[in-house]
């Protein structure tokens, strides 16, 4: 990969202090966007490229395999508490594109559904989304 982007900027809206963070990457190999997606955005693989992640698991949501909830748990790092995440969301594929939304579950239902585990600080993401399509020109 290389002409990779960040961008960061804090107070991402008038509603929230927390910061907005965007991303691109461009590949300079040929990829399906399926098998790209299936890397970045289903739980199972994402050990397979972090070594911080301890659990990732997918609960579906009464079979469907686009909609469902997401559990993350990250090891202890440096001087941060070990940190998980518990999403809802749904992903598909449409004209080309793959589109990925997901948002935290509220925190009382996030902690009935998977119990916060000793020494963890459960995290919250207020909105994440993405997006993977080919290059136009390809």
């Amino acid at each position: 990969m290389n002409n990779n982007k960040l961008y960061i900027k804090n107070g991402g809206s008038d509603y929230s202090s927390q910061p907005y963070i965007r991303s691109e990457f461009i590949f300079n190999a040929k990829y399906k966007v399926q098998n790209v997606a299936q890397c970045m955005y289903e739980e199972n693989h994402y050990s397979n490229f972090d070594d911080n992640i301890e659990i990732a698991e997918t609960i579906p949501l009464k079979d469907h395999k686009s909609i469902g909830f997401s559990y993350m748990k990250y090891k202890k790092n440096f001087s941060f508490d070990a940190r998980d995440f518990m999403l809802k969301g749904f992903k598909f594929y449409h004209n080309g594109k793959f589109y990925r939304y997901a948002t935290s579950v509220p925190h009382k239902i996030g902690l009935e559904m998977k119990p916060l585990p000793n020494a963890t600080v459960r995290g919250f993401i207020l909105q994440a989304c993405g997006t993977l399509q080919r290059d136009e020109k390809d």
